[in-house]
């Protein structure tokens, strides 16, 4: 959900006046309630006390608002998109979709959550303009369920992530052609600092033939069976299918 707030003044942050030089301020009870608020939407529940992401682009670029005025820019990223309760015992969903009547009440609970760390919010406020899930997916279909990242931030689903058969050994390759001295991670191999000494871990030399398809799932299991890592004694351990250790 987006909420935004069209303002007659700056708006003013009790408590702390460095909070209306932030571009961004989370409004969150703390880690517990972000915990709670995820829990609650993934249950299909209107978050209790949601984690507020409020947005001050005035802070930024000034001239997005006539001189003296106030901008707010409100993000939810913890509501369900098929609403089966308030988890707060106070809005009813009716059959689960996200009407203008239930959108509007529920930007009324985060205005009031604001308000109380920012006295002149309602006394400042012009207009304010509501989206709920269903509207941002109405104005964009990328933003799945009203999703502002549009799906999934795993590594897995990133092409660009993705290996690629050959490509180290091409990059070798071109180096060594153009006389450069530094070479390429060659064969899969990585390392990372581990408990303050170095772990290194060889990944198969070949995870497929050049030509073929890439397989995730296959390379998933080509690693498993020829993985090998170094222990903090310095010793190898061998690990793969069926070592049973």
């Amino acid at each position: 959900m987006q909420i935004h707030f069209a303002l007659s003044e700056p708006p003013r942050w009790d408590g702390d006046e460095r909070l209306g030089k932030t571009a961004i301020v989370h409004l969150t009870p703390g880690l517990d309630g972000v915990s709670r608020a995820v829990n609650e939407a993934e249950r299909g529940l209107l978050p209790a006390e949601a984690t507020v992401v409020v947005g001050q682009p005035l802070t930024m670029d000034s001239s997005r608002a006539p001189d003296g005025a106030g901008l707010l820019w409100i993000q939810l990223q913890e509501l369900p998109w098929h609403v089966k309760g308030d988890a707060a015992g106070e809005l009813d969903p009716g059959d689960g979709t996200w009407t203008e009547e239930l959108r509007e009440r529920y930007a009324d609970r985060i205005q009031a959550r604001i308000a109380r760390h920012v006295p002149n919010l309602e006394s400042a406020l012009r207009k304010r303009v509501t989206l709920s899930p269903a509207d941002l997916q109405a104005a964009n279909v990328n933003l799945h369920h009203g999703d502002p990242y549009s799906g999934s931030l795993a590594a897995r689903p990133e092409p660009a992530l993705a290996p690629v058969p050959g490509a180290a050994r091409a990059l070798d390759a071109g180096r060594a052609a153009s006389g450069t001295s530094a070479r390429a991670p060659i064969q899969g191999r990585a390392s990372a600092p581990a408990r303050g000494r170095w772990s290194r871990k060889r990944l198969p030399a070949q995870a497929a033939a050049p030509g073929e398809a890439l397989d995730l799932a296959d390379h998933d299991r080509r690693a498993s069976r020829s993985r090998t890592t170094s222990t903090p004694t310095g010793g190898r351990r061998r690990t793969g299918s069926g070592s049973g250790r």
